[in-house]
């Protein structure tokens, strides 16, 4: 491996920590009040309700197949289907032991990679508990590692990795994205985690790593009593299931190797002295994609120069971007579309904060609006810009169409075009990361204030989101959103030829 390794990672945080120092119990009770699907699961085990045993912690892993529809790039190079692997009741073993890795981990680390002039600085910053000024703080410092010459910086949450790199001068900052980050991961890693996980409970530890060498349970589609065992890094190997405990965890240990195989090939790219005449933002990925290969992963770069020029608010990190001027972090608006709507699970008057009462007597109709209305508000620490300020406005009970009402007698509301003026908020961001006009942010103004249920969302901006957002490429066309069918939102012609 060139560089710098998972294993020295791992052993440079947790090779003089004892349990006593880490507060394991303390945060074994944190973690049981943290808000989580498995919530009610994690405060039985902690509280003892329920026991950890070889028994229910060596579930065979069952296999079921899932579609990554959102992100075909086309209908020429789809992305494939997956595997989901689910550990069922087993998924909740020692869930606090990754949860205290991933807080200790949560720091600026940062290594000398080389020596003499070659030397690289290597600087490694996993962000696992994220929040706005957390985010704020490191897409400042990878703007900043355009100053620092020698420098890398690698800002990763699991599979998500953000990077800015300046070699004598010459700097270039990009988003990764590690092509089949779960499974590309192999033993070592697991011995990683391994030697993280017994410095706080050696006994779960063990159990918790081999969870992943247990086979996969694949099911007949048209029997699901009908299976057969699956190793897919054969008897007695160990792979990762997409439902492991360990998940995020691991998968930054492996994005930090990844960077650490960088900040060496760099260091080898200055040794040698082969620097091309001009750096370009091709010359960068290759070098970037290379580095990567000789530890095992494919990467690819999702591009912060689009029409050749750098963008920061093209820098992302789960799902976030940065709006320099401010100096505020938001929220994607094409992850939020992606959401909008839709609901999974059985859709309860609880759920929704209604009895059953209330629940049984509204009409699909107001379920829906109620359903995005709840999705919008839970956004109300998100900084502002045009598409939330309609968003807001329009979805609220005092907006709905009077037959979707909850107790108000107003008019429908219909989003006004002075929001548009984007005045104190960061609707200028949204222009410079997607390089739509304001016209094109005003078509999708004026069609989530009039959009209904039933109907489509068919904008040009919102198009343009999920291409940057998520590499779905088909920005002339519909684009999907899920408080959709197939009747387009009515279009303000007058507007649109302004």
């Amino acid at each position: 491996m060139l560089g710098y390794g998972a294993l020295d990672f791992a052993y440079s945080v947790f090779g003089t920590l004892d349990a006593t120092e880490a507060g394991v119990e303390a945060h074994r009770l944190r973690v049981a009040d943290v808000p989580h699907a498995k919530k009610k699961l994690y405060q039985q085990y902690v509280k003892g309700i329920r026991v950890h045993t070889r028994a229910n912690s060596r579930v065979v892993p069952t296999v079921s197949l899932k579609d990554e529809t959102l992100k075909a790039s086309s209908p020429d190079n789809p992305k494939p289907s997956r595997l989901f692997v689910g550990f069922e009741s087993a998924s909740t073993l020692a869930a606090d032991l990754p949860h205290l890795c991933k807080a200790l981990l949560d720091r600026e680390h940062t290594f000398s990679v080389g020596v003499g002039p070659s030397a690289m600085t290597l600087v490694v910053i996993p962000v696992l508990k994220s929040d706005q000024e957390r985010l704020r703080d490191v897409f400042e410092v990878v703007l900043a590692s355009r100053s620092y010459v020698n420098h890398l910086v690698v800002v990763n949450s699991g599979d998500d990795v953000l990077l800015g790199v300046n070699l004598r001068g010459a700097w270039y900052i990009t988003n990764l994205d590690i092509s089949s980050c779960d499974t590309s991961n192999r033993r070592v890693l697991f011995t990683a985690c391994h030697a993280m996980f017994r410095t706080l409970d050696a006994e779960l530890a063990t159990e918790l790593v081999q969870q992943c060498r247990q086979p996969l349970r694949v099911p007949n589609p048209a029997d699901p009593t009908q299976w057969f065992k699956l190793w897919p890094d054969g008897e007695g190997g160990v792979f990762q299931g997409s439902g492991w405990v360990g998940t995020t965890l691991i998968n930054t240990l492996a994005t930090s190797a990844i960077a650490g195989a960088i900040a060496g090939h760099c260091g080898q790219w200055l040794r040698g002295g082969t620097f091309p005449e001009e750096l370009t933002p091709e010359v960068w990925d290759a070098e970037l994609k290379r580095a990567a290969l000789s530890i095992g992963y494919v990467v690819s770069s999702t591009t912060c120069y689009p029409e050749g020029r750098f963008v920061p608010e093209r820098m992302e990190l789960l799902k976030r971007f940065y709006d320099p001027e401010r100096r505020v972090v938001l929220t994607c608006p094409g992850a939020i579309f992606r959401n909008l709507g839709g609901m999974s699970g059985v859709i309860t008057g609880a759920r929704l904060g209604w009895s059953e009462e209330m629940f049984c007597s509204r009409t699909p109709d107001q379920v829906l609006h109620r359903i995005v209305s709840m999705v919008v508000n839970g956004l109300v620490h998100e900084p502002n810009h045009v598409v939330l300020k309609a968003l807001r406005e329009r979805f609220n009970d005092k907006s709905a169409p009077p037959e979707w009402r909850h107790g108000y007698d107003e008019e429908a509301f219909v989003v006004p075009m002075d929001l548009v003026d984007g005045d104190g908020d960061s609707t200028q961001a949204l222009l410079n990361r997607y390089l739509f006009d304001a016209s094109q942010l005003e078509e999708l103004v004026h069609q989530i204030g009039h959009i209904r249920a039933g109907q489509r969302l068919v904008s040009r901006a919102l198009g343009v989101m999920y291409d940057v957002d998520y590499g779905l490429c088909n920005t002339g066309d519909r684009v999907p959103s899920a408080y959709t069918s197939d009747k387009p939102v009515p279009a303000d012609e007058s507007h649109l030829q302004a």
